[in-house]
């Protein structure tokens, strides 16, 4: 990302390794199954398509009627919609810190959650499934303060939930009892009440990105397998790990996010020159590439 150093550790390392993938073809391409029909909802996502700017912008999950949310001169980064598909919340450097943001999907009500400190910096929101609070990555660069952070949607109430730096990467679970997180390229849970947090699946490689499903039964995210990014599926013991698509297929994507149903995952995913956003039943069978026009797409958020 470009500004203040955020905790895109993961994303970073996908993005590399999805450019280096590119030079040997895409195992992911070829004869596909009709793409999949699914209860279509909205997907936020950030695209570069205003010049030298990260915008915030919507779409069908069908990928129809693009329109722009947040496209200004700031980097707006990190879109998360909340559970009624109401409001986007995101970060932003607006006010010269990168902070915490929400707006409506209409455009209207911007007003800021958090007030990062100039050595402060705050990213990668997630919604409690009542669409009250939400949980973030906060860096430092002064070395103290950094963590995995809760806050009111008004920003009233904030507390950390992790202390850690390096901590990022957070997603709230559908019964609100368990936030899972990127710690260290591992994937970490914590209680919703604090705590301590335990490992919850962790290699040799990064993970990065976790998504719960709407059923809490699966986290999806982004991992090597084969020595090619990919989307993996875990269950939140730890147990059960399996790739997003079967036979062998590599998908080459980050940043997963499941449909309101659970019935498929949109994901970051290079395909044909540029990293766009693609969508795949839930079984991994069926790719559809929802934008195709080029732009570097990145983040999906899919909700109602």
């Amino acid at each position: 990302m470009i500004g203040r150093r955020q905790p895109h550790r993961g994303t970073v390392t996908a993005l590399l390794a999805l450019a280096a993938a590119a030079c040997g073809g895409d195992e992911a391409t070829g004869p596909n199954p009709p793409p999949p029909t699914v209860s279509s909802g909205h997907i936020a996502f950030q695209s570069r398509r205003v010049p030298y700017h990260q915008g915030i912008y919507l779409m069908t999950g069908d990928g129809d009627s693009v329109r722009p949310v947040v496209a200004d001169t700031f980097e707006n980064v990190d879109p998360a919609l909340s559970p009624d598909g109401g409001w986007i919340a995101f970060s932003s450097n607006r006010g010269g810190v990168r902070a915490v943001w929400v707006i409506r999907t209409d455009g209207t009500g911007l007003a800021p959650v958090t007030a990062a400190a100039d050595s402060l910096s705050d990213t990668q929101p997630s919604w409690s499934p009542d669409g009250t609070r939400l949980v973030f990555a906060r860096a430092s660069t002064a070395g103290a303060g950094a963590g995995i952070f809760l806050v009111g949607v008004a920003g009233t109430g904030l507390a950390p939930l992790t202390t850690q730096a390096g901590d990022c990467e957070p997603a709230w679970s559908p019964d609100g009892a368990t936030v899972v997180f990127d710690r260290g390229g591992d994937l970490y849970r914590v209680a919703a009440t604090g705590g301590t947090p335990a490992l919850l699946y962790g290699s040799p490689a990064a993970e990065a990105d976790p998504a719960w499903s709407p059923d809490g039964g699966l986290i999806a995210f982004g991992g090597m397998a084969s020595d090619t990014q990919d989307i993996l599926l875990v269950r939140p013991d730890g147990g059960g790990l399996v790739p997003l698509a079967a036979g062998g297929a590599r998908l080459r994507g980050i940043e997963p996010t499941w449909a309101p149903d659970g019935s498929a995952l949109a994901f970051a995913a290079y395909r044909a020159g540029a990293t766009t956003i693609v969508r795949r039943r839930a079984d991994g069978t069926g790719e559809r590439v929802l934008l195709g026009q080029g732009f570097t797409d990145l983040h999906p958020s899919w909700s109602r």
